[in-house]
């Protein structure tokens, strides 16, 4: 098709002239994305977004916005183009010009079942092992694909294409210019039952399905019939794949359902509703004119005209976004004080995990290294063989390092954190077999690691050598002495030990809690 045949038609179909420009009357062969485009095809350009395609596609000519900028960048590439205020409906127009979808001989192929009683319109094609039943009616150019079954007193207005597999239950009314997928199932019986002492008693579906004109359903969707009255959906509305409406609903006009959308029964929707994908509603729940559903919403009430919500439970977008901003930040506060001296925050994190909170933290931005250290040490502070295990895995850490991994560090009023290096100590020790009790043998051996000290009688308080072999101090080791409340701090001088890596022969730290 030449360029100039190509506008003509365009301007035909939208009963206006639309600006374009060629250098020359080249061929148009067909169409493509403007990031494959070949010489001899065309394609389109929507928006800002994508305008830097306009200086590197191989397209021959391009549907263009309104941008006298995006114009005079093409003429200079020699690619020719038309102007549009909706470039992707015009290009849209074009495939059409260009492709049309396959559609068998107007015939009953000889392997279908046609009812005698069943009215067949004008050149209607009827495919291999289809069955139509009594009572059927089928208007003109309708195009029924194989292995298609239509059951007793459906009606299907013309030029309606019912593609491969599907089936159309009893009574249904489909009207003209629809199109039905493959695997559909329009007016199957609904989901009735009533519940008993002695189980569940079926109620009859005696009600029926209406498609109004230009309805599309998807392949594998199913719309039900009611026990009384009617399913119907409005002229012109659009349904995904694996898309399930309930018995009883009520869709109005121009709305579009993406796929694993789900209506429960008694749904009322009305016209230009957008539905994004995996969206449920809720039974009886009403939606107002032109509201927007988010993908996953989860609808349990009634929603105005024009709203956006998100979320299950579904609540306003810009609500939700707000309470998105606060469920981050609150979890950012939590973590902070996780690993409290209160273990409450520690069970709220353990519970949350367990509910996929690890996912969201994940997604909002929590380091996949910090999570698995606050999952790790989300519980008591290691100790025995689990501590001394551990100790082996760490050994490339510093001590301060090693005695956070292990739990034993707490969160002050400031969000500081404060290592518990002593307690670290003197859990080592335990794990090591050296009792930490008060409590001293009658061998009548030297003295013993004890949490308790008594002042001698010549004045002086007395560490075990246990302490000292085991921190890896040697003789003539010196420390400075600062002496608090009711405490006295032991701060090694030899500044080399204080960067030792072996938590075994590490010193008191300043900010140790060391209590004497």
């Amino acid at each position: 098709m030449q360029f100039s045949d190509l506008v003509e038609k365009l301007n035909l179909a939208n009963s206006h002239s639309l600006k374009a420009s060629s250098a020359d009357d080249r061929e148009i062969t067909g169409t493509a994305p403007v990031d494959e485009a070949t010489s001899g095809t065309i394609s389109y350009i929507e928006g800002a977004k994508f305008a830097a395609h306009a200086a590197t596609t191989n397209a021959s000519a391009l549907i263009l916005p309104l941008d006298e900028g995006l114009q005079a960048q093409c003429s200079d590439r020699n690619i020719a183009w038309i102007s549009a205020a909706d470039p992707r409906l015009l290009f849209a127009q074009t495939i059409g010009l260009f492709y049309q979808p396959f559609r068998p001989a107007s015939e009953i192929h000889p392997s279908a079942t046609v009812h005698p009683e069943a009215e067949i319109g004008e050149n209607v094609s009827i495919g291999p092992h289809s069955v139509i039943q009594a009572k059927v009616k089928i208007g003109n150019n309708v195009c029924i694909h194989p292995n298609v079954v239509i059951y007793p007193d459906a009606v299907i207005g013309e030029n309606t294409v019912l593609h491969a597999n599907c089936v159309i239950h009893e009574r249904a009314r489909i009207g003209a210019n629809c199109v039905i997928h493959s695997g559909a199932a329009i007016g199957s019986e609904g989901f009735g039952f009533v519940p008993t002492a002695s189980g569940w008693v079926k109620m009859e579906q005696s009600g029926c399905t209406v498609l109004e004109e230009g309805v599309e359903v998807g392949c594998n969707s199913t719309i039900d019939r009611p026990a009384v009255g009617e399913t119907r959906i409005g002229q012109n509305t659009k349904i995904d794949n694996l898309v399930h409406v309930g018995h009883g609903c009520q869709i109005g006009k121009n709305c579009a359902f993406a796929a694993h959308v789900g209506l429960a029964g008694g749904v009322i929707i009305g016209n230009n509703v957008i539905l994004a994908g995996q969206v449920g509603i809720a039974n009886q729940a009403k939606i107002g004119d032109g509201a927007i559903a988010t993908a996953k919403a989860g609808i349990h009430s009634d929603v105005p005209a024009g709203a956006i919500v998100t979320g299950v439970p579904a609540i306003p977008h810009k609500l939700f976004l707000k309470a998105a901003a606060v469920y981050n930040r609150f979890f950012r506060v939590l973590l902070k004080n996780i690993f409290s001296k209160t273990h409450k925050f520690k069970y709220i994190f353990l519970i949350m995990l367990q509910i996929g909170t690890k996912a969201y933290l994940q997604i909002a931005g929590i380091p996949r290294s910090l999570l698995n250290i606050m999952i790790e040490t989300a519980t008591d502070p290691l100790t025995g063989k689990a501590l001394l295990q551990k100790l082996k895995e760490l050994a490339h850490l510093p001590k301060r390092e090693t005695a956070k991994h292990c739990g034993y560090y707490s969160t002050t009023k400031n969000d500081r954190t404060r290592v518990n290096l002593s307690g670290f100590y003197n859990a080592v020790l335990a794990a090591k077999g050296i009792p930490l009790s008060s409590e001293r043998k009658k061998d009548g051996r030297g003295r013993e690691a004890a949490y308790r000290a008594s002042v001698h009688k010549n004045g002086q308080i007395v560490l075990g050598t246990a302490y000292t072999e085991s921190m890896g101090l040697t003789p003539g080791d010196r420390f400075e002495i600062k002496l608090g409340y009711k405490h006295i701090h032991l701060i090694q001088v030899d500044g080399d030990r204080s960067q030792d890596r072996n938590p075994s022969s590490s010193e008191e730290d300043e900010t140790d809690n060391a209590e004497e």
